[in-house]
């Protein structure tokens, strides 16, 4: 059971991108709204029509869902949810690299382009997906280029490719991740880290989590 209270900052504030969204019908929490506010009438609206108890504990459980998903939104954001901006540091250009020369050392294998599809997908959709703030003083394009070369992706493609941005949980570039196989990423990955993937794998269906 989830632990937190992560609490609205403001009920009438329109979020980044126009407003809130949920579609989780397994658990009643279905609606959209440009406000907090707007988006609770939406979603008591659809639990009535729909025979669901609206219940005490109603408007917590839509916070909760919430968060998750406009974590920039909220206080006390469960600490499993990747920051709403992700800067690259050092540690993870050693990541990049380590993950890199794993890939090369194993005969650089790759997943059937059917499966880089289905995980580009499930990527696109996530709302963990981010976008880089370099910090490390290096340039985006030059470092995922030297990461595609090193892992004889960069000729490799998807249909979704414009819209794959980075992961907010271990800040690979999706569009490379999505062709290597999961046991080469999930080797270098802390406990704090398959924490978040669980969890995202439970509100996106995440493909890295697959396993762990």
């Amino acid at each position: 059971m989830t632990m937190f209270q992560p609490k609205i900052k403001s009920r009438c504030a329109i979020p980044y991108g126009g407003g809130f969204a949920l579609n989780v019908p397994e658990k009643g929490l279905v609606g959209h709204g440009q406000n907090f506010d707007a988006l609770l009438a939406r979603v008591r609206g659809y639990r009535i029509a729909n025979s669901i108890p609206v219940g005490l504990g109603f408007e917590q459980e839509v916070e909760i869902e919430l968060a998750a998903r406009y974590p920039a939104e909220f206080h006390d954001v469960d600490p499993r949810v990747p920051p709403a901006t992700v800067t690259i540091q050092g540690s993870d250009v050693a990541h990049f690299t380590q993950t890199a020369l794993k890939h090369w050392w194993n005969g650089r294998p790759l997943v059937p382009q059917q499966e880089a599809n289905r995980r580009a997908g499930i990527c696109v959709r996530c709302g963990w997906q981010r976008g880089i703030v370099i910090g490390c003083g290096g340039n985006c394009g030059a470092l995922k280029d030297f990461v595609a070369r090193i892992m004889d992706t960069q000729n490799l493609k998807t249909p979704l490719d414009e819209r794959l941005l980075s992961c907010g949980i271990c800040r690979c570039f999706n569009a490379i991740i999505v062709h290597i196989p999961l046991e080469l990423q999930q080797r270098g990955l802390d406990d704090a880290q398959k924490e978040q993937y669980r969890l995202a794998k439970e509100l996106w269906h995440c493909w890295k989590a697959e396993g762990l």
